[in-house]
């Protein structure tokens, strides 16, 4: 069960997040439009919509995965070491970090 402390974390960071998104889609849009401008081809503004919603799912699929990484839902023990060789993971996998280091900032 989380507590509220645990609920402010969450919601701060999905609040976070839903701005960070939507800044980042404003800025696609734009550089959209000033391409439109300077070319009359609409290929970029008719594939926004597949672009940012893609970006949300990726944002969403993090901030999940995090969460889940983070609290404890459970009290089963099998439950409570897997965010350990989740962190564990992360710490030693190139693969890990070569993934961490593609998202776009």
């Amino acid at each position: 069960m989380l507590t509220f402390a645990d609920e402010i974390v969450v919601r701060g960071a999905e609040l976070s997040s839903g701005l960070n998104l939507a800044a980042a889609d404003v800025r696609l849009l734009h550089e959209d439009l000033v391409e439109y401008q300077r070319s009359a081809r609409t290929a970029l503004i008719d594939e926004y919509p597949t672009r940012a919603l893609s970006r949300t799912w990726q944002a969403t699929r993090v901030s999940w995965w995090l969460t889940a990484l983070m609290h404890r839902f459970s009290e089963d023990a099998f439950a409570a070491k897997l965010p350990f060789a989740e962190l564990e993971h992360l710490a030693e996998s190139r693969a890990a970090l070569d993934k961490q280091s593609s998202y776009p900032v």
